[in-house]
């Protein structure tokens, strides 16, 4: 889609009074050992992409943890590829965030990216999921229960709510009798190339399946420009209602959202979109957010659509995207939102953070760039 250009985000003292630092509200405990909830998705688990997330300021990565990798035989799990991996992530400080998935046609027939439906595809997962969380408990992953069910490029032959939600929560269940205090996401929504952004349909059909009291927040991934997807939110949060549990909403969680360099998006206006997202999701309530992605995936087999969403260069060399998520996250670290302060532009955004000692207000437009006041302060 195309994005409009935009001058560049000021960060800077002075545009407000200082105020009080303030807690974001919380639904669950749980989110306090998210850091400051920034994160990075991984195709790859080199050195070099490990250090692009950890030297850029990240504290979580996202990335597939897939079962064909480990049932290489039946009833036989190699653990090799993951076992490398979390080896690097604790030298780095990198929490995980694993997504269980997909098919294993090699050993258990099918097609790879063919939805989860027979009853023995169903328990081998199972199995292979309480395997997963049995060996690595001790690095606290959360685990996202598949990666958009709603979408059939993922669940051939078509998108199906009661089918994923038998797979989730035999899946779920599973996760739990072995790991009762496992964080468990899901359904990681994609998006959809037409209004409404997120699936609510497809999210409301689980809601009413049971999905809502097995998990511990709702993953989505938004793909829409920053400064519209506050109505998603809350018409997700809307469609949630009605199923809630014991008076407690759950925390939605951005889990994939990035934007590719092609015609319309530059190297600079990547850098500047990515951080306006993780700004208006710290400003909506989301706890967590991960942007797409640190190194493009290899191969023949990805598409071209699939490509250059990365935040580094193929040898690893920082895009511009880079330097902006890093100077972002030093910037509010030990900062909470404050608020969004009133502008007479709605296409105009200032968003207030603060700590006990400082605050810090972040301006941009999502317009043609202009001069803009802030409390009385010009903004260029």
């Amino acid at each position: 889609m195309q994005r409009r250009h935009f001058l560049r985000t000021a960060c800077a003292a002075g545009l407000v009074p200082a105020l009080p630092a303030t807690a974001q509200a919380r639904s669950t405990a749980w989110t306090d050992s998210l850091g400051h909830g920034f994160g990075i998705a991984l195709h790859d688990f080199s050195d070099a992409t490990l250090d692009v997330a950890a030297t850029a300021g990240f504290t979580l990565i996202r990335t597939d943890f897939f079962w064909s990798a480990v049932e290489t035989k039946r009833h036989i799990y190699d653990w090799s590829v993951y076992d490398g991996l979390m080896t690097g992530l604790n030298q780095r400080a990198l929490r995980p965030i694993f997504v269980l998935g997909f098919n294993n046609p090699d050993v258990y027939g099918g097609r790879w990216m063919e939805g989860i439906t027979m009853s023995f595809e169903i328990r081998a997962f199972a199995a292979f999921a309480v395997a997963a969380a049995t060996r690595y408990r001790d690095a606290d992953p959360i685990w996202e229960v598949y990666n958009e069910p709603n979408r059939t490029n993922f669940w051939e032959p078509a998108a199906n709510p009661a089918e994923y939600m038998t797979l989730a929560r035999a899946t779920i269940s599973a996760l739990r009798a072995v790991q009762p205090q496992a964080i468990i996401i899901a359904p990681a929504l994609g998006h959809k190339m037409a209004e409404p952004v997120l699936d609510l349909r497809f999210l409301q059909a689980c809601a009413q399946d049971g999905l809502l009291p097995l998990i511990d927040a709702v993953s989505v991934h938004p793909y829409v420009d920053p400064e519209v997807v506050a109505p998603d939110y809350a018409a997700v949060r809307a469609a949630l209602a009605p199923f809630q549990r014991d008076q407690r909403p759950l925390p939605i969680l951005s889990t994939e959202w990035g934007f590719a360099t092609n015609t319309f998006v530059s190297d600079d206006l990547q850098a500047d979109v990515l951080v306006r997202m993780f700004l208006i999701n710290r400003s909506l309530g989301v706890p967590l957010s991960i942007a797409y992605v640190a190194v493009d995936r290899t191969g023949a087999y990805v598409p071209p659509d699939e490509r250059s969403y990365d935040i580094v260069n193929s040898d690893h060399s920082p895009k511009a995207a880079f330097y902006a998520l890093q100077t972002m996250m030093a910037r509010l670290q030990g900062m909470s939102f404050v608020e969004r302060v009133a502008l007479d532009n709605p296409a105009d955004v200032a968003l207030v953070f603060a700590s006990a000692t400082a605050y810090l207000t972040n301006v941009w437009t999502a317009a043609e760039p202009h001069d803009g006041l802030v409390n009385g302060a010009t903004v260029a």
